[in-house]
């Protein structure tokens, strides 16, 4: 069992809902959330998206077996599913890993002590004791790489070939990009929350985050670089969402989504959904988590309970509300993007 650093504190979910899918409860203010002003349109079915432990991806909904428990990564997988659960109440992340969906029910792959992540290989990548980084193919049933990472670790995210791995287990560094083909690595930071994955596709891209609410995007093949330097708001920690090809971003400025050119810092749109300034709790905020196309995105938006994922177009920044659910005992977001 092991503390978990450098992971993102929205984690939990549970619930249901899919296309636009609403469930009632009460709003817990008299104001009306922005996202139930935007028009409704179709809940996305090339990303898949969880709440609770019921996943949701082309069109239908899946359940993923287990009590006291909630969904909280969920990736494309092999025309399935990879989905890794967390054990409410676990002092460390320890939880269930498996595939779902249209040709797979509930396949469980053991364990993990943070959410596995899918190669772009088509391999699992996962961190399980004894304190070991590990790529498994699922075909095989084998190990096919390891990376000792230390007593304390963050977490291992594909990125491009490589993967980015937090740890103490490696000399002068906390993060390192791994390469488990040849078996090397490359020191990054000692700061264990430093580079996030901005694009997972190939070549790949890394965010350095430099503070105050702004981000270096950075290649893979150069992580040490310069970059070129994108800004949120001060208060907003999330890391803007980076296009396939890695040139525009989606940052918050004012509680709206903006896209932007990523080299020119040239402002594409607007999203047309009103602001949501994110509070000291997080009660109120919204965030870019995930592209469903090359031309559109989607955010997570909260309310003083209310949750909804609304989809914007880069073109014009029309906005609109795909999903609806809301909080309860153990629900605390909409679970998309990976």
């Amino acid at each position: 069992m092991r503390a978990l650093r450098g992971w993102p504190a929205r984690i939990v979910a549970v619930g249901a809902s899919l296309a636009v899918l609403f469930i009632g409860a009460p709003a817990s203010a008299a104001v009306t959330p922005p996202f139930d002003l935007l028009p409704a349109g179709p809940a996305p079915t090339t990303v898949p998206y969880a709440i609770g432990m019921r996943v949701f991806y082309q069109g239908h909904v899946y359940t993923v077996p287990g009590t006291n428990s909630s969904v909280v990564r969920v990736q494309p997988y092999h025309g399935n599913t990879l989905v890794s659960v967390f054990n409410s109440g676990s002092v460390d992340y320890v939880g269930s890993i498996g595939i779902i969906g249209p040709t797979s029910a509930w396949r469980s792959l053991g364990s993990a002590d943070l959410p596995a992540d899918a190669t772009l290989a088509g391999q699992l990548l996962k961190v399980v004791e004894p304190d070991e980084a590990q790529v498994f193919d699922t075909s095989t049933n084998r190990v096919v790489a390891r990376l000792p990472v230390g007593k304390m670790y963050g977490d291992a995210k594909a990125v491009g070939a490589l993967a980015l791995v937090t740890g103490d287990g490696f000399s002068g560094s906390s993060e390192v990009l791994w390469d488990p083909a040849k078996g090397s690595t490359i020191a990054l930071s000692l700061d264990s929350r430093k580079y996030k994955v901005a694009q997972r596709r190939s070549p790949g891209w890394l965010w350095r985050e430099l503070g105050g609410g702004c981000f270096a995007r950075v290649a893979v093949s150069a992580p040490l670089a310069a970059g070129t330097r994108i800004c949120n708001d001060p208060a907003e920690y999330s890391p803007p969402l980076l296009s396939f090809d890695g040139t525009t971003a989606v940052v918050v400025r004012g509680g709206r989504l903006v896209a932007v050119v990523v080299d020119s810092g040239r402002v594409l749109s607007t999203g047309s959904m009103a602001a949501i300034v994110r509070t000291a709790n997080d009660s109120r905020a919204v965030y870019p988590v995930q592209w469903e196309t090359t031309s559109t995105y989607l955010a997570e938006a909260k309310w003083d309970g209310q949750l909804a994922l609304v989809r914007c177009r880069i073109s014009d920044g029309r906005c609109e509300r795909v999903v609806r659910s809301f909080t309860r005992t153990g629900v605390s977001q909409i679970v998309a993007g990976w």
